[in-house]
């Protein structure tokens, strides 16, 4: 890949991510250098400075298509400006103090990549998916073996090949090192990761070795331990032009999209108007495909109204009546017989994080259709809005059918899920339903949903998601049944074999 679309696609990346709000307010300087195969970040002067090679392609195991290079080039700009948000900006005061304590930069930063990959997984929805695109070598000590656990990213088959591919005499530090890293990206600064490395020198006091070991493996460790020092990073970057300097071209510019515009609009107007809801200031604009809409509600009537049917089998000896026949009666068939119709009850509880916008159309229309059937006295729904603010959890309810233009204003512009705080306050509302679906779209930022606790109250939680999902797997720890379906079609047919 040339440099120039590296450049394009990472400016491309930074300009959406200050539109969502999701970079600090510090000025940014992106460079990218020919003939290096990794990338760096350093605070400077004020401003956050981040470097990426040209030859990082030269890491991934396989050549991949253009596809796969500009989905693992964005990964190392993920993991940069990850740092760029969570990690102390001092990193020489990082480095004398753990220079006291006689503890490598190299092996904090190594924890240190585990903490704010697991906050970007988390801020942007999105895994790095380095185990896709590098592979994966034998683990010889603990310390390669903490870093495949950062390359597999929770993923079970992943990690499961980690301990199948583990060298001789450190099986039994396996789990030793998980439990390392399920503490590690559990911290929430970067001193808290020096007082974990200090457990980590006591229960391994042979890391220096390990760490003389792993020289030749520069992978290992990431290139903010080689250019920890602000001079070394201004060697590495000096005659770079950056790349965020002058106008945005023309092509970026079609990039940002509209959706990503009014997303920034509608989360000023929040603030400056110090609302509480969580329904959209400004509506946007619905329509639907009249047939589809019609469609899925005949294909949802189907799933919640019970059919006519025979009073037994299709066998004509059960559906003739011997009486009538025998009295010459012309009703020679039984009658049919109604099923009693008994209307359900449904919650539906809607994550407005930002991430959600993607889908929340076809969320929409799902919640039009049930608003229509609501409206023939067909089915009983509640609706619970729930997002994070900067300083707040938020949830919102309403009772179907909804108020005329409030499905407009239904729009996905949140920090986060708060997903939790909206279940818990509705518990006698949830006990109440029949079914309690939760239209999300995977990893919950505030970790998973205690799912035990709502089965103690009798309660199965169903988790939806329209598009593309990533995080099914982590879903599984949170909820009772997953639907991720790729179109609105595709979810009521998986919700028929859920409701029948």
């Amino acid at each position: 890949m040339e440099k120039n679309t590296i450049a394009r696609l990472a400016r491309k990346l930074y300009v959406k991510m200050q539109i969502q709000e999701m970079l600090p307010l510090e000025k940014y300087e992106i460079f990218v250098k020919p003939e290096f195969d990794s990338a760096s970040w350093h605070f400077s002067n004020g401003k956050h400075q981040v470097v990426i090679g040209t030859d990082i392609f030269n890491n991934m195991a396989s050549k991949g298509t253009d596809t796969d290079k500009a989905l693992y080039m964005r990964s190392y700009l993920y993991h940069e400006l990850a740092h760029s948000i969570w990690t102390d900006i001092d990193l020489n005061a990082i480095n004398k103090k753990l220079k006291v304590l006689g503890f490598s930069f190299s092996m904090f930063n190594l924890f240190e990549d585990a903490r704010i990959e697991e906050k970007m997984r988390h801020h942007i929805k999105k895994r790095f998916n380095w185990s896709k695109y590098e592979k994966m070598n034998v683990a010889e000590n603990p310390i390669e073996i903490f870093y495949y656990l950062i390359q597999s990213e929770h993923n079970k088959k992943a990690r499961d090949s980690i301990q199948v591919n583990l060298g001789l005499g450190v099986e039994h530090h396996f789990d030793t090192v998980v439990l390392f890293y399920k503490k590690a990206i559990q911290c929430e600064s970067s001193a808290e990761i020096i007082e974990l490395l200090k457990k980590w020198y006591d229960k391994f006091p042979s890391t220096p070795k390990y760490e003389d070991e792993n020289v030749l493996k520069s992978y290992i460790f990431s290139m903010e331990s080689k250019y920890v020092d602000g001079e070394k990073f201004a060697e590495l970057i000096q005659g770079l032009d950056n790349l965020l300097v002058g106008e945005t071209s023309d092509e970026d510019k079609k990039e940002t999209t509209q959706k990503e515009e009014q997303t920034r609009n509608l989360r000023l107007k929040i603030k400056q108007n110090n609302e509480e809801s969580l329904l959209s200031p400004t509506p946007v604009e619905v329509a639907f495909d009249e047939k589809m809409r019609n469609r899925l509600l005949d294909k949802m009537k189907k799933i919640f109204l019970s059919p006519a049917r025979m009073s037994s089998t299709m066998l004509p000896s059960k559906r003739l009546s011997i009486k009538n026949i025998v009295a010459k009666n012309h009703k020679i068939f039984k009658r049919r017989d109604k099923i009693n119709f008994v209307k359900k009850s449904i919650t539906i509880v809607l994550d407005l994080s930002g991430s959600m916008y993607t889908t929340i159309g076809s969320m929409r229309l799902v919640l039009d259709v049930l608003d229509k059937m609501v409206r023939k006295n067909l089915l009983n729904v509640t609706l619970i809005l729930s997002g994070v603010t900067e300083h707040q959890t938020l949830w919102e309810r309403y009772t179907l059918p909804l108020e005329e233009g409030v499905l407009e204003r239904i729009v996905p512009i949140f920090w986060a899920e708060g997903l939790n705080n909206a279940l818990s306050c509705n518990l006698n509302n949830l006990k109440k339903s029949d079914y309690v679906w939760v239209f999300t779209d995977g990893m919950i930022c505030e970790g998973p949903l205690d799912k035990t606790f709502y089965q103690n109250h009798k309660i199965k939680l169903h988790a939806f998601y329209i598009g593309d999902i990533q995080y099914k797997q982590e879903m599984e720890d949170s909820f009772d049944y997953i639907i991720c379906a790729k179109n609105v079609q595709s979810l009521t047919n998986e919700i028929f074999k859920l409701v029948t």
